[in-house]
């Protein structure tokens, strides 16, 4: 019987106990009404009509309880094979070494400058290329010295050789601290971060169906990034970098910093197209613009641009996409051009490395029930990381540094240098920030008849802030700070003002959890319980059309259909059931 507004109140009275010696016909089929509990409240929150062919008594014999039967059931799984990152992590490794100056350099008397690059060897080795600035103990044609070491340490990757991965390193020197030991010895304390990347092939085994039979099932919609192609190539650079007006001519190169930055990237159906830049940074002791046949420090900063054309074998789209260069293989010597003018030759061979990600989206049974039958089933978790997004931007330092005080005054800036000595990032209303500390190296020159040289240390903050379309799980941020192009100028004989660009990546990784579903099979009862043909249920906390649906074996096709629920349903709201 269906009621089209509220329940009447006879309805809802429970049904009077019959006669035990009343005669009933065995072909009557009569309507019971039941009256269901819940824990946490006893109004009636379901009314169930049961046809019974005979009124059945409560008895008050006890009926053992008899462990169901299972019956086996044969599903039907479809593989998905991706090639996914299986772990991120970064690594921080201290090096000690003390450093022997070599013979044929003059004796040490003051360190001014000292920076470091990292090269990964291989997984179990890397090095550091430790370039150090100092003035001689004696003087001599040479206002400072130069010393390019270099210095091995290891990786301490704990991998699992069983497991055929892929391994991506990279790494950069954090802090360098020194000490002068006597004059041909100093120590060196290094701070080296390693960022980790592994990936490897990863299997699951979707559910799909039963062969012989067919059950109700609740599909969720899960999202996989497959790095579908991983590719290097090897750009050879020849570029002759020419000297400015104010600069004399090289003798010599002291110091030099090399930083690969990409500018923008296309990517098409059978080509990638980076485009970047070189940018160099090169302190060289040459002829002095005063002083004819005198030598002299100067600074020379200049860039490279150059276009990579990678070839790619795969089809689009792409959801996203990973450039990152090698120029360790790179170098810069004192060249003269065609014309005869004196200037840098930037040679040898730029490795590029790129990963382009594919999205795809797969639904996955995470539960499952059957009209007529008790089915069961296992359902094993697996877990997995997600590239969500790749976020680039630019920001700029700015500061005003002082003189120390036991300096009168500044003469002149010779050169500045900087690296990345940390870089955090964190998630806060939207916004990816990255925030960190930029240490700076100013070499000057001191006013007056000495022409001291001295080395102003400042470590200065820099943050970048970019929106994210999709926060939801974001477990890891992967980030790489470049150092684009920076300078120092004298504002008076007190201050100097000291500006910086720098280019931020950011790699959002989301860690997914699901569950797939195995082992399906039904529950044999010999005393089966039967389930009410109509029932009339009220929505309690957490209902769902799905939860409704299992709860009487019915579909959720049936349920709107009826209630005309289409749009969802709510607490309370009365929901007529029928089989």
């Amino acid at each position: 019987m269906i009621y089209e507004n509220d329940i009447p109140d006879f309805a809802m009275q429970p049904a009077k106990e019959p006669v035990k010696d009343l005669a009933i016909e065995p072909e009557v089929v009569v309507a019971e009404v039941e009256t269901i509990e819940t824990k946490e409240e006893s109004d009636m929150t379901e009314i169930a009509f049961v046809e019974e062919d005979v009124i059945s008594f409560a008895q008050d014999e006890k009926v053992e309880e008899e462990e169901p039967v299972l019956e086996a059931a044969s599903g039907v799984y479809a593989p998905l094979k991706l090639n996914s990152l299986i772990d991120s992590k970064e690594i921080v490794i201290n090096v000690e070494e003390d450093i022997l100056v070599p013979d044929i350099k003059m004796d040490m008397k003051e360190i001014l400058l000292m920076d470091g690059t990292v090269r990964i060897v291989n997984t179990e080795n890397g090095e550091i290329s430790l370039q150090t600035i100092y003035i001689p103990d004696s003087p001599c044609d040479e206002k400072v010295v130069s010393i390019d070491t270099k210095i091995p340490f290891k990786t301490q990757l704990e991998l699992d050789e069983k497991e055929e991965n892929i391994l991506v390193l990279q790494g950069l020197v954090q802090n360098i601290e020194h000490m002068i030991i006597n004059e041909r010895k100093f120590r060196i304390k290094a701070t080296v971060e390693l960022q980790v990347r592994q990936y490897g092939t990863k299997q699951i085994d979707i559910f799909e169906k039963l062969i012989n039979d067919d059950i109700e099932t609740l599909k969720e919609k899960n999202y996989f990034t497959d790095v579908c192609l991983r590719k290097k190539d090897v750009l050879t650079i020849e570029d002759f970098l020419y000297l400015k007006d104010n600069q004399g001519n090289p003798r010599k190169i002291l110091k030099h910093c090399i930083s690969v930055v990409e500018n923008y990237k296309q990517i098409t159906g059978e080509k990638i197209v980076i485009n970047g830049f070189i940018y160099c940074n090169i302190l060289y002791c040459g002829e002095s613009l005063v002083d004819e046949g005198d030598m002299d420090l100067f600074q020379y900063q200049g860039r490279v641009e150059f276009t990579e054309f990678i070839p790619v074998n795969q089809s689009g789209p792409w959801s996203g996409s990973r450039v990152s260069f090698d120029s360790s293989c790179l170098k810069l010597d004192i060249d003269e051009d065609e014309e005869g003018k004196v200037g840098f030759k930037i040679t040898g061979d730029l490795e590029t490395s790129i990963e382009l990600y594919k999205t795809i989206e797969k639904e996955i049974v995470v539960d499952g029930y059957h009209k007529e039958r008790e089915f069961c089933c296992d359902f094993e978790k697996d877990s997995f990381f997600n590239i969500s997004d790749n976020l680039m931007s630019e920001t700029s330092i700015r500061e005003i540094i002082g003189m120390p005080e036991h300096i009168s005054g500044i003469e002149k800036v010779v050169c500045c240098f900087a690296n990345i000595k940390s870089a955090d990032a964190k998630i806060e209303k939207g916004k990816c920030i990255i925030t960190g500390e930029l240490s700076c190296k100013i070499l000057c020159q001191a006013e007056g008849d000495s022409g001291l040289l001295f080395t102003i240390n400042e470590t200065l903050p820099y943050r970048s802030v970019s929106d994210i379309n999709n926060m939801a799980k974001i477990c890891k941020i992967n980030r790489e700070v470049y150092i684009k192009d920076l300078w120092a100028d004298k504002i008076n004989k007190k201050q100097i003002e000291f500006n910086c660009s720098l280019v931020i990546f950011a790699e959002l990784i989301q860690c997914e959890e699901i569950k797939t579903l195995r082992t399906p099979r039904f529950c044999v009862e010999k005393n089966k319980k039967k389930t009410p043909s109509m029932a009339i249920s009220v929505v309690q906390d957490n209902d769902t059309l799905w939860t409704v649906a299992k709860r009487f074996k019915t579909s959720i096709d049936n349920i709107t259909q009826l209630n005309d629920v289409s749009k969802g349903i709510e607490k309370g709201q009365k929901l007529l059931i029928i089989k």
